[in-house]
């Protein structure tokens, strides 16, 4: 994939996924994905936007994300993320109901007022 950036006004009704796009420099914000959304494998990616109306957000191996969205109260959905070795905060997302975090290197610790997960798994996150 050789794209570097996506349209401006981004709406995806259901699910949208953005995979191996090594160039992909930035998204549009805010990005409204109705279901799901997931980003994968896009090495030059640094920032993801603040996300809406989506129920599921995974990222995997974008090793220059530094900072998540913010995702606001309504997120209530699955959030998983994988091999971000910046990421240091997932504060924005409170009200996931489930959580599968991995090599997630700095991450500290865990949001205050987490509560009704039905699922948490925490693998290779070694500052937690």
């Amino acid at each position: 994939c050789g794209v570097v950036r996506l349209p401006r006004q981004l709406q995806v009704g259901r699910r949208l996924h953005i995979v191996a796009c090594p160039r992909l420099l930035s998204l549009p914000s805010p990005l409204f994905a109705g279901e799901a959304m997931a980003v994968h494998e896009c090495q030059a990616l640094s920032r993801l936007p603040a996300v809406l109306r989506t129920s599921s957000l995974e990222v995997r191996r974008c090793p220059n994300v530094r900072r998540l969205p913010n995702c606001g109260p309504n997120f209530r959905g699955r959030l998983k993320l994988v091999d971000l070795p910046y990421v240091s905060s997932i504060s924005s997302f409170r009200q996931a109901h489930n959580l599968f975090l991995s090599g997630l290197a700095r991450l500290r610790h865990l949001p205050s007022g987490m509560s009704n997960l039905d699922q948490i798994i925490i693998h290779d996150c070694a500052s937690l």
